[in-house]
C-alpha cells in the first residue's frame, strides 16, 4: 500500500472470499459492505406489498440515523409496524449493521461514498468503448479513446478551476477564502454548508472543563429537529459534530462552520479544517513512488517533469482566457527558449547523439489469445429477479397486440387484432343496416301520409 499504510475502509459487497481476505491482510481496516446491494434486496426478501408500503420507512431509517443509538430505535419501530419481526433476512442484516449501516461507519473517512460506485462507475464508463467483442488490437484502440476522453474531461475541469470564480453568496471572508482553496465541486458543497450555518444555528455551552467544551446546537426554526452537539477538543484545537459529516466526508458541516463564525468569531477557516485531497493544488503537492513514498531527489526526471507541467498548464489555461496577442507573445517566447536549449545541449556535446537503425530495433509481434474456456467455468449464479426476466425474455418474440411470447405472429397478423377487427365491423354493419330499415321505414310513412 501507499507509504505502508492500510486503507481505513473497503466497500464491497456481501462476498464470504472477499470478507476472508481483507480480514486476514488487512484486520485493522474496516470492510464495509455496500449500501446499495443490500437495499436492492428488499424487493426480493420481503413481499411486494409489504416492500411496497415500507420500503421508504427502511430507506428513511438507513440515511436519515445519524447515532447507533436513532437508528436501533427507527429499524424496531418499522420492523414492527410492517409485521416483519419473523423475517430471517431482516434480522441477519441487523445482527451486521455495524458493517453497512452509516450511523455505525461514519467515524471513519469515506470521501462520502458508502457503496461500491467507484468500480461500478469505472465498469460503467468502459463499457461505452470495450465489450467482450472486440480483438486484442481493437481492444488497445478503444481503451486508449477512453483514457483520452477521461483525461480530456479532467483538464477541463482542471481549467475551470484555475480561471473561473463561483459566485458568492455572502460577503464573509471565509467564503471567499475557500472559492480560491477547493475545486469546483468541493466548494459548493462548502457553499451551500456555509449559507445555512450563516443564518440558521445558534450554540448553548452544557459542558465545560480543563479538556473540551460541548455545545447544545439549536435550530432558529420551531421546526422539529435533530439533537447535535458540539465537542472542542481544548488541545488539538478542532470541532467535531455528531452528525460526522466532517469526518467522513472531509468538508465542515454546517454546525461546525455555524461555531467557528458565531462563536470563535474567525474570518477564515483554519488549516486543521481543510483536507488537501479536496483543495486545487492538491495535484502539485509532492511526487510520491509507486510505494507511496515522497520522491525527495531533485533531480529526478519525474520530480522536474511534474513541476514544468504543473507550471506549464497554469500558463497555458491563463492564455485560454486572454486575447490573441498574448498566445502570440507566448509563442516568440517559447521559440526562444527551444533555441537556447538547443544552444546548451550543443556546448555540452548532447547534441550527437547515437541513434540505433532500424535493423538494430527489436520488434515484438503479438497474435490474437486462443479462445479457451476455463476447466470448470460455468455460468454465474443468478438471483430470481434476473432469472425471472431471463426466463420472459427467452422465450420468443413477444406480439405486441396480444402481448405474448412465443408466438410466430406479431402485431401485423395478430389473429385477437383481427378478431377485435372483425367484431368491429360486424358492429358496424349491424348499425348500418339498422340504420337503412329506419330510413325505409320513414320513407315509407312519409308515403301513406301523401295519399
Amino acid at each position: 500500500m501507499p507509504g505502508g499504510n492500510p486503507p481505513k475502509m473497503i466497500i464491497t459487497d456481501q462476498d464470504p472470499a472477499m470478507k476472508n481476505a481483507i480480514n486476514q491482510v488487512f484486520p485493522d481496516t474496516l470492510h464495509r459492505y455496500c449500501s446499495w446491494h443490500i437495499l436492492n434486496k428488499f424487493s426480493e426478501k420481503i413481499s411486494a406489498v409489504k416492500c411496497n408500503d415500507h420500503y421508504d420507512d427502511f430507506r428513511n431509517c438507513v440515511w436519515n440515523s445519524e447515532t447507533t443509538e436513532e437508528f436501533d430505535k427507527k429499524w424496531k419501530k418499522v420492523v414492527e409496524s410492517s409485521n416483519l419481526s419473523d423475517n430471517g433476512w431482516l434480522q441477519s442484516i441487523y445482527d451486521i449493521r455495524a458493517s453497512w449501516v452509516p450511523a455505525y461507519c461514519n467515524h471513519i473517512f469515506s470521501a462520502g461514498m458508502s457503496s461500491s460506485q467507484r468500480a461500478e462507475s469505472c465498469h460503467s464508463f468502459f463499457k461505452k468503448y470495450v465489450d467482450h467483442k472486440n480483438l486484442l488490437l481493437d481492444f488497445v484502440i478503444r481503451f486508449n479513446r477512453g483514457l483520452v476522453h477521461q483525461r480530456h474531461q479532467e483538464l477541463v475541469s482542471n481549467h475551470i478551476d484555475v480561471n473561473e470564480e463561483p459566485q458568492l453568496q455572502t460577503p464573509h471572508p471565509m467564503e471567499s477564502q475557500m472559492s480560491g482553496i477547493y475545486t469546483r465541486d468541493c466548494f459548493q458543497q462548502f457553499q451551500s454548508e456555509f449559507y445555512i450555518c450563516f443564518f440558521n444555528y445558534r450554540f448553548q455551552i452544557i459542558k465545560d472543563d480543563e479538556n473540551q467544551r460541548v455545545y447544545w446546537v439549536k435550530k432558529r426554526s420551531d421546526q422539529i429537529q435533530k439533537d447535535r452537539e458540539i465537542v472542542y477538543d481544548k488541545r488539538m484545537d478542532l470541532a467535531s459534530c455528531t452528525c460526522k459529516k466532517f469526518e467522513s466526508v472531509g468538508i465542515p458541516c454546517r454546525h461546525i462552520l455555524g461555531y467557528l463564525v458565531k462563536v470563535q468569531e474567525v474570518d477564515y477557516l483554519p488549516q486543521q479544517y481543510i483536507l488537501n485531497r479536496w483543495t486545487k493544488a492538491a495535484k502539485s503537492a509532492a511526487v510520491k513512488d509507486l510505494g507511496g513514498l515522497e520522491i525527495t531527489d531533485t533531480n529526478a526526471l519525474v520530480v522536474k517533469r511534474s513541476k514544468l507541467f504543473h507550471h506549464a498548464s497554469l500558463v497555458i489555461d491563463k492564455l485560454l482566457t486572454s486575447p490573441d496577442e498574448a498566445s502570440t507573445i507566448f509563442i516568440e517566447a517559447l521559440d526562444n527558449v527551444l533555441n537556447k536549449l538547443k544552444e546548451m545541449q550543443v556546448d555540452k556535446g548532447e547534441s550527437a547523439c547515437i541513434r540505433k537503425k532500424p535493423s538494430d530495433v527489436v520488434q515484438h509481434r503479438y497474435n490474437e489469445p486462443n479462445q479457451v474456456r476455463a476447466k470448470g467455468c460455468g455460468k454465474r449464479l443468478k438471483k430470481g429477479k434476473e432469472q425471472t426476466k431471463r426466463k420472459i425474455t427467452s422465450n420468443g418474440r413477444k406480439c405486441h397486440g396480444c402481448g405474448l411470447y412465443g408466438q410466430l405472429h406479431d402485431k401485423r397478423n395478430c389473429p385477437a387484432l383481427e378478431e377485435n377487427n372483425n367484431s368491429s365491423l360486424l358492429v358496424k354493419d349491424s348499425e348500418a343496416i339498422s340504420t337503412n330499415d329506419e330510413d325505409d321505414e320513414s320513407s315509407f310513412s312519409d308515403e301513406d301520409d301523401d295519399i
